[in-house]
């Protein structure tokens, strides 16, 4: 709020000198009106920021959420990141169906 008073004395000279000018004086009042604007928006924008993404894999992956979390796996491998495919193979063999554990498993032993 300091820094919304300090701007309010930074102008106040220039409103009192626009005075006698009509068209000047809206049009500062209106240039005032849209800063006041920006300064909220980014305000509360930041407000509404969240620090984590939200991933919710029921929603992309379906039904099959193992069958995603595998092609997954295999996306990274193809990139060259091991350690991130690792986790999820290792994830996919803990809470997977046989079928997925099996396939997470050899994957893991082609590594």
């Amino acid at each position: 709020m300091h820094t919304v008073n300090q701007f309010l004395d930074t102008v106040q000279p220039a409103i009192t000198f626009l005075t006698t000018h009509a068209i000047l004086r809206y049009s500062l009042i209106v240039s005032i009106l849209i800063l006041l604007g920006v300064f909220f928006y980014l305000y509360y924008a930041q407000q509404q920021k969240t620090t984590e993404p939200i991933i919710d894999f029921q929603a992309i992956a379906g039904d099959d959420v193992n069958a995603t979390q595998l092609d997954l796996a295999k996306a990274y491998l193809e990139m060259g990141q091991k350690t991130q495919a690792k986790t999820i193979l290792r994830q996919t063999v803990k809470q997977g169906s046989k079928p997925h554990k099996n396939r997470a498993r050899q994957l893991l032993k082609s590594l």
